[in-house]
């Protein structure tokens, strides 16, 4: 029986997002390690229209991106921050707990530990496969929230695809805070230089999104948008993706007192 559910796990746990919300926990609660979560969502990026009533191409770059690979996460900055910062609700002053990018396993066995109230979870800059897939499992978090997030891991076609039903209400645990900064030049660009720079733009942004799928670190930043105003003035745009999940027993959001909101900053 064990076997038959860990195999259900892998084949259809990631067809949640067309299921109503209890259903959704269940199959997701059967998913008992970060390995398990990720083969789940590789084995749900090969179902196609041809083949299944619930395809999932949509996930073909995600899964691609969470498989285990010589690529090295490990940031080298000198100066390291808190990749994870867990806030435990009613501990009074003991309740954040900070981690860094090799702190995982510590990470990991925090949460394993049973509680009796809920948590904040905050997630920044780029998080690597081991961190999503024990996140994700430890969490329950509907994969959906992390391929949100990590749309840039999408070729150009996979990226406008979608699931067949997609409900709005069906992730509405889900939400996308969109975060602009304007950025002041010292200097004012001449004529030539803004006709250059926004004939360019898109290429540059595109440059940059395949760089950081295959080359950035853990913590690094992540930049969504670029907008050049006029010769003195320019706007990025960053995303926060928040996700309110259960505690792993079943039970719906509005009715569980020990939800756990993910928070995770670009």
């Amino acid at each position: 029986m064990e076997s038959r559910r860990r195999k259900l796990a892998c084949g259809y746990s990631l067809r949640t997002s067309l299921l109503p919300r209890t259903i959704r926990l269940t199959f997701l609660n059967s998913i008992a390690t970060p390995d398990e979560y990720t083969k789940s969502i590789y084995a749900h990026s090969f179902r196609t229209l041809t083949k299944s009533s619930f395809p999932g191409t949509n996930y073909l770059g995600f899964a691609e991106w969470l498989r285990p690979v010589s690529r090295q996460f490990y940031s080298t900055s000198t100066e390291p921050h808190a990749l994870a910062v867990v806030y435990d609700l009613g501990q009074g002053p003991d309740a954040t707990h900070c981690f860094e990018q090799d702190q995982l396993e510590s990470f990991a066995t925090l949460i394993r530990h049973p509680k009796d109230h809920g948590q904040i979870l905050f997630l920044r800059g780029l998080l690597s496969p081991a961190w999503i897939s024990t996140v994700g499992s430890l969490y329950n978090v509907d994969p959906e929230y992390f391929r949100r997030h990590m749309d840039f891991c999408e070729t150009s076609v996979h990226r406008h695809l979608y699931s067949i039903p997609s409900l709005v209400s069906t992730t509405n645990n889900i939400m996308r805070l969109c975060v602009t900064t304007i950025l002041h030049w010292e200097f004012r660009l001449k004529t030539s230089q803004i006709c250059h720079e926004r004939l360019h733009q898109a290429d540059q942004l595109a440059n940059y999104k395949r760089y950081l799928a295959m080359r950035a670190k853990c913590g690094d930043s992540l930049l969504r948008e670029y907008y050049l105003l006029n010769d003195r003035f320019s706007i990025i745009e960053q995303w926060i993706s928040i996700s309110l999940t259960g505690n792993g027993r079943g039970k719906q959001e509005s009715i569980n007192p020990l939800t756990t909101h993910q928070v995770w900053a670009n």
